[in-house]
């Protein structure tokens, strides 16, 4: 039984499964076993595994039928079958750091749950750090949320604990990323403990830096960064990694809340400005209610004068004189 698992699923990206696996056997924990996942995966990809299993006995490869998301239900059936003490993940067009395994389960080897690394975003520009504190009772609460800061490549569990979930891996919704989902799955359990790592150990760029790269070109390049992080200089190199990145998110993050304070200046204005405006508009109604009091009150006046009129003795005196005058006036009209 060996002490830890990694579990690379793969699809379509067939070379770039040479570098990751390379990066997952040089690890400084040696007891490790690869299982590569093939879910729907073409011929070219399990003929490359085919060599690759040959030659390496600690390499396994499951291919199977294309699921519905990512094979999921792949990953569960795998990980209720082999025994261990933990299982790290691999994305296969990312590289592990050779101490990536000894770094992530340290935490597991305590007795914790969940761990993860740090996720940096590499690619064009500068590195951004995505930072989380699975420690932090608020960070946790926004990954049960829609944010997620933990890629697949970073994640790792002790085996024990997995098979105490509710459910394990399983297909994802639609609108969700397959591994957020399984992370919300971790984090939802009040049994569960989890941490972070503070250390950059694994290489991941994301797929929109990669437009239009073949798996050849992409392979190419994640060898480059084999190399990179098998440097004797790659501990300076990753602190140097890690201070970039860490000052892009700090001035990110000050454009973003710049952004909503100037958000919500324009808010604050536009709300006196609108106050303003009822304002005027409460002086208006106030006006015109007073005007139409005024004209009930002209009103009701006139009407108690025309009241008093016709109860008066002269009105009844010139009765005759009235009528007289009417009839004058029919008869101009004829």
């Amino acid at each position: 039984m060996p002490k830890v698992v990694v579990l690379i699923p793969t699809f379509d990206h067939g070379p770039t499964l040479l570098p990751a696996i390379h990066s997952a056997l040089r690890q400084t924990e040696t007891d490790v076993a690869v299982h590569v996942i093939g879910d729907g995966a073409p011929d070219s990809t399990d003929l490359l595994m085919k060599q690759v299993t040959g030659s390496e006995r600690k390499v396994h490869y499951h291919p199977h039928a294309k699921s519905l998301r990512t094979g999921e239900p792949y990953r569960h059936e795998l990980l209720q079958s082999v025994e261990c003490d933990f299982v790290a993940y691999l994305s296969d067009d990312d590289i592990l750091a050779p101490d990536h395994v000894e770094r992530v389960t340290e935490p597991l080897a305590r007795g914790v749950d969940f761990a993860a690394t740090l996720t940096l975003l590499l690619g064009e520009g500068e590195p951004e750090l995505m930072r989380v504190d699975l420690g932090d009772p608020s960070d946790r609460a926004m990954l049960l949320g829609s944010v997620n800061r933990i890629t697949l490549s970073a994640a790792a569990h002790r085996w024990d604990s997995y098979l105490r979930l509710p459910f394990g891996w399983r297909t994802a919704p639609a609108d969700e990323w397959t591994d957020h989902w399984m992370w919300k799955q971790w984090l939802a359990e009040p049994w569960v403990t989890a941490e972070s790592v503070p250390a950059l150990t694994a290489i991941h760029v994301p797929r929109q830096y990669r437009d239009g790269m073949s798996n050849e070109e992409m392979a190419a390049a994640n060898w480059e960064w084999v190399r990179r992080t098998s440097d004797e200089w790659w501990s300076l190199q990753r602190d140097a990694v890690l201070i970039a990145a860490a000052n892009t998110s700090s001035r990110l993050a000050e454009q973003r809340l710049a952004e909503v304070l100037a958000v919500s200046t324009q808010a604050d204005a536009t709300e006196s400005a609108l106050r303003a405006d009822l304002h005027v508009a409460n002086e208006r109604a106030d006006g015109l209610q007073a005007q139409s009091e005024n004209a009930d009150t002209a009103s009701r006046l006139a009407a108690q004068q025309r009241d008093e009129l016709l109860k008066s003795s002269t009105w009844r005196l010139t009765q005759p004189l009235r009528s007289c005058l009417d009839g004058l006036r029919r008869t101009r009209v004829r």
